[in-house]
């Protein structure tokens, strides 16, 4: 799949694999951007809250459910300051995966925002989970695609009556 910068020009590919190590792969010695920040005005014109999620297959999956959504590339990342205050005076979401990487990273993250954004949290996806009342063992490296599937298959299995 092409990812593409603000201007519509792709910078790099990635593909998924979600048997294999890291999942996501990407070309080698190409940048990682922020990902769908072009929706960021749209977003805060709608007075929605943005996620920021750790990966582009989080975020379109997350687009897909209809969830404002972003990323930067991934959790532990380099954010210019350009690019942190787009996020100015907005309520931002911090879901990144249940893995050592994924909760230093949204810390960071929090830290980075707390003085830009009018709020900013870390999903706790295991609550949420238990909230939804979803099965799952949290495996590590567990992400918001994960917490999706799994909703989305409750509320299949729900309309057949299981």
């Amino acid at each position: 799949m092409p990812i593409r910068n603000e201007q519509g020009q792709i910078i790099t590919l990635w593909k998924y694999n979600k048997n294999q190590n890291p999942k996501v792969l990407f070309e080698k010695n190409c940048p990682r951007i922020p990902f769908n920040f072009s929706e960021i005005e749209k977003y805060k014109t709608e007075n929605r809250t943005i996620f920021i999620l750790e990966g582009e297959k989080d975020t379109l999956n997350a687009v897909a459910n209809n969830i404002a959504a972003i990323t930067f590339g991934q959790a532990i990342a380099h954010i210019d300051l350009d690019d942190l205050n787009k996020l100015k005076n907005t309520n931002v979401l911090i879901a990144f995966d249940l893995d050592e990487t994924g909760k230093k990273g949204a810390l960071k993250m929090k830290e980075q925002l707390k003085n830009i954004c009018s709020s900013v949290d870390i999903l706790d996806i295991k609550e949420l989970s238990k909230e939804y009342k979803l099965n799952s063992s949290f495996s590590k490296g567990f992400d918001f695609t994960d917490f999706l599937q799994l909703k989305n298959n409750k509320i299949i299995d729900k309309g057949r009556g299981i």
